[in-house]
């Protein structure tokens, strides 16, 4: 199974970190700090330490990026996540493409 992750330009987007668990305990973690950065490639923030909420689901956690937000069609950004929680600290980086919403 492939999953591409995708921002789209001038829309609404989503950040999701789903299930996220503790690694001792195996338990979801529904009571962490999960911030997210967003840069362009030439390492210029586009968004800056946003917060993302838990969810009514055990382990996940959303924020909402605004159109405002500038995303250039076709280009890739660097997406961080960190979490701390339950005494623990989690990194997660991956790049996602700006794409264009079609009909």
């Amino acid at each position: 199974m492939s999953i591409e992750l995708m921002l789209l330009v001038d829309n609404s987007n989503v950040l999701e970190l789903r299930g996220l668990r503790n690694a001792l305990s195996e338990e979801y973690v529904s009571d962490a700090l999960v911030v997210a950065t967003l840069e362009n490639t030439k390492g210029q923030v586009i968004v800056d330490a946003a917060i993302l909420t838990s969810t009514d689901e055990p382990g996940c956690y959303r924020s909402l990026l605004v159109p405002a937000q500038p995303i250039i069609k076709e280009q890739r950004y660097k997406l961080t996540l960190n979490a701390q929680g339950a005494g623990l600290t989690a990194h997660w980086e991956t790049y996602v493409q700006a794409k264009t919403r079609r009909t």
